[in-house]
């Protein structure tokens, strides 16, 4: 026999609200986590951001991608490297 759970009006909000703050928390942990909302990476997570190796980025910035410097760390535009891509034909 299957177990049945009633529970009242508020305690049924209550779990809602509870649930939807751990989905939210996680939803916001996973997007922190994979660079997401990051509109710079570095070229190890540009790398694995494209699906490529590194070498591949090193090539890009070769022939003409875009990198930035601060404190000595290689940056990588986001919306500069699709872009670069587009114009590319990659």
């Amino acid at each position: 026999m299957p177990l049945e759970v009633t529970l009242t009006q508020q305690a049924d909000t209550e779990l809602r609200k509870q649930v939807y703050t751990i989905i939210a928390e996680a939803i916001e942990n996973a997007r922190r986590d994979s660079d997401l909302d990051k509109p710079f990476l570095k070229k190890g997570a540009t790398a694995k951001w494209l699906e490529v190796d590194p070498k591949t980025i090193t090539k890009m910035v070769a022939e003409g991608l875009p990198c930035h410097y601060t404190a000595g760390v290689q940056l990588f535009s986001k919306q500069e490297v699709k872009q670069f891509i587009l114009d590319h034909g990659l």
